[in-house]
């Protein structure tokens, strides 16, 4: 199970690069916060958040509210099944 930002494409890459830099930060300040472990992992022009307790997961979908919201902020969702390839 993992949380999935989409991240913008074009720019060669770089749109990508520097929204998941704003994400990181944003995501590390949400983590802090609330004291909960995680890691992120960037797969194409998606940006992959894990947690070790999937109790954390629901808990990601009702508090998170970053301050500046970006669409690549708020475009995400919960993939459940790991064979999943849409």
């Amino acid at each position: 199970m993992y949380i999935e930002f989409a991240l913008p494409g074009g720019s060669g890459g770089m749109a990508a690069a520097m929204a998941s830099q704003k994400l990181d930060q944003a995501i590390k300040a949400w983590a802090n916060r609330y004291e909960i472990e995680y890691r992120t992992k960037n797969v194409k022009y998606k940006k992959r958040v894990t947690f070790d307790d999937e109790r954390c997961y629901e808990f990601f979908l009702l508090t998170w509210q970053p301050v500046d919201q970006q669409n690549f902020w708020t475009t995400y969702r919960l993939v459940t099944d790991l064979n999943n390839k849409i």
